[in-house]
């Protein structure tokens, strides 16, 4: 029995009209929680699960993150052609670690400075309108920090958004989700903080704090804009690459991201666990301002892909 069996018919009309309210605010990513009657805006939707059977052993993934679009130092070319040779290898899925979008303005003192659109409904309706159609796959993706800082900033989803807007885009979750591909357990995570002295050190540190008890085979870290490759027990992790040249900030640190993404092939055994992984690293040369003007300029005077 539903909640509705249980209300007079005019109650039912209520929550009914509730249910219409909460549906809308949902489509314009606004993330909310009522606990005990307080409603809370910006709540990361962290951990959540999404199951997909691809009804095969071997599997072949597109693995990128850091995308960053909106910025001036994005990387659509870079972006373009790893789609475009992802089809051509035949992979069974894109799986994005984070960060579509180059975030909020007032996330960092400057950054004002290194985006060419600015706000969430631009962020959104760019990359809504130039992130590469594959024509084989779907992309799963989480968001990242970037893109958190739209929840914090007015608690607007800006990545549910997206995926509200692209049938090809399949929403994951907000910094680190599960991503069950029929025997295979992966762990997408976009961690925040700056990176180590020695690139792997966080990454091994998250590796290690894994529930043993949700045997993830895969893990996927986004974030570091750095590419990186170990074993930790029975997780094969991946520290996955960016598409985006370097800014000031990284200029400022001394940092220089490597530019790609990366194609995987797993081979299953009948428990789940990986047999074999072999993963290449295509990696490009940065462009200067390698960004859609004519999309850029269009969002900035509100043109939206929804019309």
């Amino acid at each position: 029995m539903s909640l509705t069996d249980e209300l007079a018919p005019e109650q039912t009309s209520d929550i009914e009209r509730l249910e219409e309210l909460v549906a809308g605010l949902h489509a314009q990513g606004i993330d909310f929680r009522v606990d005990r009657g307080r409603v809370t805006v910006g709540q990361p939707d962290r951990d959540r699960e999404t199951s997909v059977d691809l009804g095969k052993q071997h599997i072949r993934l597109g693995i990128l993150s850091d995308t960053h679009q909106g910025s001036r130092f994005e990387q659509l070319t870079a972006l373009r052609s790893f789609y475009a040779y992802g089809d051509k290898r035949k992979v069974d899925a894109f799986v994005h670690v984070g960060d579509a979008t180059q975030g909020s303005h007032r996330m960092h003192l400057g950054m004002e400075l290194e985006l060419h659109a600015y706000g969430a409904d631009a962020q959104v309706d760019y990359v809504a309108a130039t992130y590469p159609h594959s024509r084989r796959a779907k992309t799963y993706i989480i968001g990242g920090n970037h893109d958190d800082s739209f929840l914090k900033d007015g608690g607007v989803n800006v990545v549910r958004r997206i995926c509200d807007m692209r049938d090809d885009f399949v929403y994951a979750g907000q910094d680190a989700a599960y991503l069950q591909l029929g025997p295979l357990r992966i762990y997408m995570v976009h961690p925040d903080g700056g990176g180590s002295y020695a690139k792997s050190y966080k990454p091994q540190k998250i590796a290690e704090s894994l529930p043993l008890e949700e045997q993830v085979r895969l893990l996927l870290l986004g974030h570091y804009h750095v590419y990186g490759s170990f074993r930790q027990k029975d997780t094969h992790a991946l520290m996955v690459p960016c598409f985006q040249s370097q800014y000031a900030w990284l200029a400022r640190k001394a940092l220089h991201p490597d530019i790609g993404g990366l194609i995987v092939d797993i081979y299953l055994d009948d428990a789940g666990r990986i047999a074999r992984l072999a993963h290449e690293f295509v990696s490009y040369t940065p462009l200067a301002d390698d960004w859609d003007n004519a999309a850029s300029l269009a969002v900035s005077r509100g043109w939206s892909p929804h019309g």
